[in-house]
């Protein structure tokens, strides 16, 4: 019988112990997975600051070249205005060398025809005096050289502007081969600010993957250290009854040899102590069998009622304390605000999906209650997820949050703990507890 024992609890311990070391193997290999999200998510965060900065300086030459180009168009434009006002200015010279030209012929002709060596005798005969006639004679050669002085002065304004409408020409052409350089210079630098943004966008996506790797290994790595939690306490359990066990079978073995040895001396004594010793024995197991039911009375007592009296993970015993439900996702969001906050929540917020309307509502922050209705689905980020009981719903605690929206929640029910990863488009409400 005790051979037997001791085999059994050597079983038992060997069972335990090879778990508990599966368990450590298991939390190291995720650790190292976790390590390797944390290289990743180093890596694609600084990969992308390169390309913001190398963004950030491409843009400042895109600015500047764009300046560049505004200041040459402006040019050109300057330019080709003035270009277009010579030409007019030219045009009307040439219109008003026309005109003289015509003027001279013309009075050529006339010369030609009238004889103007007569005219010009008749008109010093017309004269009154010598002095008039001399006078006369002045005009008239003045007034031919002024005629020729003035289409030569005109000819030469003609080739001046001539030249001057070449060089605004020369002009045009350069600014307008600059800006057209620098239209595209700026397009090639554009083109590399999209392969900038394009890539950032890849290493925004890995940082994102990486990180929702690594939160669902860290719910994953809690699931497993929770478990290897409940694995000790079994195992403790299980060596403390194989313990009281092992103690009862050396007790009875000692007063079963105490017995035989008081029969060898009187055989009347030694049958009132065998019947003593079988009535004791027969009281003692009655007792324990009665203990025994009495506590599973009790066990399942605590179980099914609603007073705080149980003796379930997060346990809070006294008057005015937890009155929800054990072991419900309200008794545990309860539990976890007094354990780690110090604050006594009401005891009349209803189930889970009602604390919306019971509680003030808030911010999504670490602290935070958050409660779903009946019916939801709270989708996990990576994947998966579960549907809140109706019309219950359900409630958790915010134990982190996210960047991209989606929080971390401490989650509890008759399943048990866990830690789970919601992705921000799940329908909540958050609402405060007092944080």
């Amino acid at each position: 019988m005790k051979k037997r024992i001791i085999s059994t609890l050597l079983l038992s311990t060997v069972i335990l112990s090879a778990g508990a070391s599966m368990t450590s193997v298991s939390a190291a290999t995720t650790d190292s997975k976790i390590a390797q999200q944390d290289k990743t998510i180093a890596s694609a965060t600084s990969a992308k600051a390169q390309a913001q900065a190398k963004m950030s300086s491409l843009q400042s030459s895109v600015d500047k070249l764009k300046s560049q180009q505004a200041d040459a168009k402006a040019k050109l434009d300057a330019t080709v205005k003035e270009a277009e006002k010579l030409n007019t200015q030219t045009a009307e010279l040439r219109d008003s060398i026309k005109q003289r030209n015509i003027s001279l012929q013309a009075q050529a002709r006339s010369a030609q025809v009238n004889t103007s060596a007569t005219n010009n005798i008749t008109t010093l005969l017309d004269s009154k005096s010598l002095t008039d006639a001399i006078q006369k004679v002045v005009a008239m050669a003045t007034v031919s050289g002024a005629s020729q002085q003035m289409l030569e002065q005109q000819q030469q304004e003609e080739k001046e502007l001539q030249a001057k409408l070449v060089a605004m020409q020369k002009n045009v052409g350069e600014y307008d081969k600059l800006n057209s350089d620098l239209a595209e210079q700026a397009k090639t630098l554009t083109d590399q600010q999209a392969q900038l943004s394009v890539a950032t966008i890849d290493y925004q996506l890995t940082i994102t993957s990486a990180q929702g790797e690594k939160d669902k290994l860290l719910a994953e790595k809690a699931t497993a250290e929770a478990a290897a939690k409940k694995a000790a306490e079994a195992k403790a359990k299980y060596a403390a009854e194989q313990k009281a066990i092992q103690s009862a079978a050396v007790s009875s073995s000692t007063s079963n040899a105490a017995s035989s040895s008081s029969s060898s001396s009187s055989s009347s004594s030694s049958s009132s102590s065998s019947n003593t010793s079988s009535n004791n024995s027969s009281s003692n197991n009655s007792s324990n069998s009665n203990s025994n039911n009495n506590s599973n009375s009790n066990s399942n007592s605590n179980s099914n009622s609603n007073s705080n009296s149980g003796s379930g993970s997060g346990t809070i015993t006294g008057n005015g304390y937890n009155n929800y439900a054990p072991y419900n996702c309200t008794w545990y969001a309860w539990n976890y605000m007094y354990n780690n906050y110090g604050i006594k929540l009401p005891a009349s917020l209803g189930n889970g999906g009602d604390w919306a309307y019971s509680l003030p509502g808030t911010s999504k922050h670490v602290g935070a209650l958050v409660s779903y209705s009946g019916g939801t689905y709270i989708q996990f980020v990576g994947g998966g997820g579960f549907t809140t009981s109706s019309p219950y719903g359900h409630v958790a605690v915010v134990t982190a949050v996210y960047a991209d929206g989606s929080y971390q929640i401490y989650n509890g029910s008759t399943a048990g703990v866990f830690s789970y990863h919601v992705a921000a488009s799940t329908p909540a409400t958050f609402v405060s507890g007092g944080i």
